[in-house]
């Protein structure tokens, strides 16, 4: 509404719209098989954390035919650091059942490039999640603007 001419209508309706472009980006990304098809899953990740200015750390939770049977925001950081638990990330994998997850966060500073403790954090995952017998199929990196994939860009 700080932009000239905008009301308040006017600027619910642009939110609604808003709004409604995730949950159709959400809907193509769940009915699909992610890994054959990763495009649709990108662009919704970029929606749900690539804008925003604090690290968000998202765990996506795959059947066994790569569709997405559930996701949440586990850890939410500063301006450029979030702590993630294998914990806490194997434990909501547990409870909903995945056969494997990926991971995700984002950079706020917009340099998609992975830190030495995002590598660090991605070989424990993958430890983990041999060891549970729910593997980590993707390390994401996300920004407004592109991706990274530290698992896959090894």
């Amino acid at each position: 509404m700080t932009i000239k001419g905008l009301k308040q209508t006017k600027a619910l309706e642009l939110l609604a719209c808003f709004e409604l472009s995730k949950r159709i980006l959400a809907q193509k990304c769940f009915n699909n098989d992610i890994v054959k098809n990763p495009e649709s899953l990108i662009l919704w990740l970029r929606q749900q954390i690539g804008f925003n200015q604090q690290e968000h750390f998202m765990v996506i939770f795959l059947n066994t035919k790569n569709h997405i049977i559930n996701h949440k925001t586990l850890f939410i950081g500063s301006l450029d650091v979030s702590v993630a638990h294998p914990r806490e990330i194997f434990k909501e994998a547990v409870a909903c059942s995945a056969s494997k997850l990926i991971v995700v966060h984002n950079h706020p500073s917009g340099d998609v490039t992975p830190s030495e403790k995002d590598i660090e954090l991605t070989k424990i995952l993958e430890k983990a999640g041999k060891l549970m017998g729910i593997p980590v199929i993707d390390h994401l990196i996300i920004n407004k603007t592109g991706y990274y994939s530290i698992i896959h860009s090894k």
